[in-house]
């Protein structure tokens, strides 16, 4: 699963789980390790990795955890600090689609709209994906949201406003970054943006000291 972390939502990696981070500009990244034992005991359930709405607490509470380097569930400050972080995990909701890109498993599929999304600018119709792979239009669409969970138009979407926010984030303006995705209305840009992303193109762009 190919994941775009923003302000609002974290990545929850699973006991066991692979994972690895593809860092193409400058970020402030922040990691907590939860102790498996710790986590089962605590979640209602075992939780699959993905995309979490992230809480103004928590977020504040890592911040203050990565302050204190490692917490000791002896020391009655650290014990306090990780109750709350627990009572805070164990009241994520999952943040399906806005965070998260799942790409299809079927080789075809995938190739076919990795093509695509390496000109984000350029919007390929489904039909014309479904042809690339020798499938007709409603068989590829039911293979797709199968195994993205999203239908083709908007999983291209989200993966175009994905450009956009890398883009944002290596420094264009707001402008530059619609473009790049394809939209030659900056209004229907930033509606796009902040219904994906929660929040305006602006607040994410780099500005120079």
């Amino acid at each position: 699963m190919q994941t775009i972390l923003t302000p609002r939502v974290a990545l929850w990696v699973a006991d066991g789980s692979a994972y690895a981070l593809d860092l193409r500009t400058r970020v402030q990244l922040r990691i907590l390790y939860v102790e498996g034992a710790r986590a089962s005991a605590q979640l209602k359930q075992p939780r699959a990795s993905g995309a979490v709405k992230l809480t103004p607490l928590l977020r504040e509470l890592i911040e203050r955890a990565v302050i204190r380097g490692h917490l000791d569930p002896e020391q009655a400050r650290d014990a306090h600090l990780l109750q709350v972080i627990e009572d805070e995990l164990s009241l994520l909701a999952a943040e399906p689609g806005a965070g998260a890109l799942v790409l299809p498993r079927t080789a075809a599929i995938r190739a076919a709209v990795e093509r695509s999304v390496a000109v984000p600018d350029r919007r390929a119709a489904v039909g014309e994906l479904a042809a690339a792979c020798g499938m007709s239009q409603r068989t590829f669409i039911r293979y797709f949201v199968r195994e993205t969970g999203l239908s083709p138009r908007e999983w291209l979407r989200r993966a175009r406003l994905a450009a956009a926010a890398l883009a944002l984030a290596s420094g264009a303006s707001v402008t530059e970054a619609g473009l790049v995705c394809g939209y030659a209305s900056i209004s229907a840009f930033i509606t796009a943006y902040r219904t994906v992303f929660g929040s305006t193109p602006g607040r994410a762009v780099i500005r120079a000291d």
